[in-house]
């Protein structure tokens, strides 16, 4: 990634950098992760309509088993811009990207907020209400024109449609804003992600990348997070409103044949992947088992949470 700008400056001082290429030690690392037993997850309850508020806490995690080896998986890894790559056996290849990821809601949002932190920008999403700032089917056709062409009358028909009123936009909040971006954003993703998957035969989509991460260091001051063990285990600082959005359009434009997936340890994805890149044969690709009995027991414990 953009660490091989640092090269030569670590070279000044002594330091040698083996390189490795960003999205090679990501599908290396997410083949060894993979094999870590509840490792990969879903999420459930993501209808869109009913996710805000206390319906939010509704929204669950459930284990995935994920095998790259025999099918096929795009791979989605939305940092600054985003990158589709097609994980077949034992070859990747990338086949697309967006310039619209990251930087992209982080650069809207500050702009249109004046917020400049990341982890601030997810918190103003998280209590917003896009359906202030977001045009709906129902403000196009009515709110009784029921499953007109298969869509919803809360379903998303222009981000930002309202902002052309100048007496809507009094009535849109900075968090409104923020979640619209965010909206925008994910479901733009999730729609390139579906058609990739559909052109590639790609059972599973596989969502990656610091977009969906938080340093848990915003300077504002977030919503209480939701106390439940089996979200804490999967969820700790994530941005779990991208992430929900993510697999609800998954769902949605797949007519719920294809799963959104993500990775507990998403984070190190590049960085185990790397070690494996770089030591190859002296690095065991199998997890040991006090590490897959301590995975297991973290599974169960989230599947007995959720059925509370």
């Amino acid at each position: 990634g953009g660490a091989i700008k640092f090269r030569d400056a670590l070279r000044r001082v002594g330091v040698s950098a083996d390189h490795k290429d960003e999205l090679a030690s990501l599908v290396a690392g997410l083949r060894v992760m993979a094999r870590v037993p509840g490792e990969c997850f879903e999420l459930q309850n993501v209808h869109f309509h009913k996710a805000v508020g206390e319906g939010r806490a509704r929204i669950r995690p459930r284990a995935v088993d994920l095998d790259p080896a025999k099918e096929g998986l795009l791979v989605v890894n939305i940092g600054s811009g985003v990158s589709f790559l097609h994980v077949s056996g034992a070859s990747h290849e990338r086949v697309g990207g967006s310039s619209l990821g990251g930087s992209t809601f982080l650069g809207l949002v500050a702009l249109l907020t004046g917020v400049d932190h990341f982890d601030e920008a997810v918190d103003l999403a998280t209590v917003g209400d896009s359906s202030r700032v977001d045009m709906l089917v129902r403000d196009i056709y009515g709110a009784d024109v029921g499953n007109l062409y298969g869509l919803r009358p809360t379903t998303l028909a222009s981000s930002f449609g309202k902002a052309i009123d100048r007496k809507a936009r009094l009535g849109m909040s900075r968090s409104d804003i923020a979640l619209s971006c965010l909206v925008m954003i994910s479901m733009n993703v999730a729609a390139l992600a579906h058609l990739h998957a559909e052109a590639r035969g790609a059972r599973h989509i596989v969502f990656t990348g610091n977009f969906l991460a938080r340093s848990g260091n915003a300077l504002g001051t977030g919503p209480a997070p939701v106390a439940d063990p089996a979200w804490q285990l999967h969820m700790h600082k994530r941005n779990a409103m991208a992430m929900r959005t993510l697999a609800y359009a998954v769902a949605f434009w797949s007519k719920h044949q294809r799963k959104a997936v993500f990775f507990r340890h998403e984070g190190y994805l590049g960085a185990v992947g790397a070690l494996v890149e770089g030591f190859g044969s002296q690095v065991s690709l199998a997890p040991t088992s006090t590490a897959i009995r301590a995975a297991e027991a973290r599974a169960r414990a989230a599947e007995a949470a959720a059925r509370l």
